[in-house]
């Protein structure tokens, strides 16, 4: 029986060493997982005892460069993997980060630099970066839905993965895997501490990409030895509902005010939390629509040989708003419109406070944390109720 590492090696070799020959090969790999009860069991163990090289490209110590030039990788051409030289190019942040409080004009158009590769994709049918090894143009046409998270594979000089997997910094590309090396770059534009913490939410997602395409191997070798022209995918549902307007539905405020929604065949929605897209954006075809499960996401992806391409933000526009509110309002019942009218009229300003629960949440919430800013900024000045 063959080990999952094997498997996996063989998995991320450049396609256009593979023949007719290697088909068969995949063909035994299928039936070793299919007629093996225990070969679950045996692929968690040998992909969690994995030991990854890490690399946070915004804090490089002189081993991490050590380490890249020993893969040959070059870190100019990774910079332009990651699209930071020619958004660096066009911000000068040493002298941003003099400014106290960088605008936030700043912030949204360094991170459409950023985000450009979103368009860009939906253009050319395929995302185009500068490969790290040798600085030239690399094309993708292939990618793995796992979790939140898109994996877009490259094969140049070896096979690489770039990721986006941050809704909060609107699906940039934020890391790079190297499986030759077990080897993942992280963009860290978060910053050092909080950079080594999303590590392991991206060693994991590594992890499951491997036991993922390994347990799917049947589908992944229909979509990786397919040569006919790739269905361009939009996944929009965050299950978080400030995140979906935040993030996800700014961005297709962008692409269609921008002229790219005709250049997607499909949207893939997993949830609306604010209401269905086609309200929202009734400019898209509902028969473009199609919902699914998330954990649906990577076979349905597999099996109609598509190029996933997840997009977002970190805005949110008046034209967004307005959609918002017009869909909003038509779904309300009445008695629920003239409440919202009677405390519009009645109190100013009138707050929005989001009470968040689980993780990042005040001990205290319910009482001084949110009372006591209120209390003592407004109540002097303006007439407010308090509802809890």
């Amino acid at each position: 029986m063959q080990p999952p590492t094997y498997i996996w090696n063989y998995i991320n070799q450049e396609r256009i060493s593979w023949s007719e020959d290697d088909l068969e090969i995949f063909s035994k790999f299928i039936n070793v997982i299919q007629s093996n009860k225990q070969y679950l069991e045996i692929l968690k163990k040998a992909v969690s005892s994995v030991k990854y090289q890490t690399v946070l490209m915004q804090s490089l110590s002189d081993d991490d460069k050590k380490l890249l030039q020993s893969f040959k990788i070059t870190l100019s051409h990774l910079k332009s993997s990651f699209r930071l030289t020619q958004a660096n190019k066009d911000f000068d942040w040493e002298k941003i980060k003099k400014i106290k409080g960088i605008p936030q004009h700043y912030q949204r158009n360094y991170g459409k630099m950023l985000r450009g590769y979103h368009e860009q994709t939906l253009s050319n049918r395929s995302l185009v970066i500068n490969c790290p090894f040798t600085g030239q143009i690399a094309k993708s046409t292939h990618s793995f839905p796992i979790n939140k998270g898109i994996f877009y594979r490259f094969e140049t000089e070896e096979v690489f993965y770039l990721i986006s997997w941050s809704v909060s910094n609107g699906y940039l590309i934020d890391s790079i895997y190297f499986p030759k090396h077990e080897l993942i770059i992280s963009l860290a534009i978060e910053g050092k501490q909080l950079a080594i913490k999303r590590m392991k939410l991206v060693k994991n997602l590594v992890n499951k990409l491997k036991s993922l395409l390994i347990i799917n191997i049947s589908e992944l070798a229909f979509y990786l030895f397919i040569s006919k022209p790739k269905k361009i995918i939009t996944v929009i549902g965050h299950d978080n509902f400030a995140h979906h307007l935040f993030n996800e539905l700014e961005a297709l405020q962008r692409i269609s005010e921008n002229g790219y929604l005709e250049n997607i065949d499909q949207f893939w929605v997993t949830h609306a939390p604010l209401g269905a897209i086609e309200e929202i954006f009734p400019e898209i075809p509902s028969n473009k629509i199609k919902r699914l499960k998330p954990s649906k996401l990577l076979n349905n992806s597999l099996s109609s040989s598509s190029l996933i391409v997840r997009i977002g933000d970190k805005y949110v526009s008046d034209a967004l708003r307005n959609r918002i509110y017009k869909v909003a309002i038509k779904n309300s019942k009445e008695d629920l419109i003239q409440l919202i009218d009677i405390a519009r009229k009645s109190c100013f300003p009138l707050l929005w406070i989001s009470v968040r629960l689980v993780n990042r949440t005040c001990i205290n919430q319910q009482g001084k944390s949110i009372s006591n800013p209120i209390d003592k900024r407004i109540v002097e000045q303006s007439s407010y109720s308090h509802y809890s």
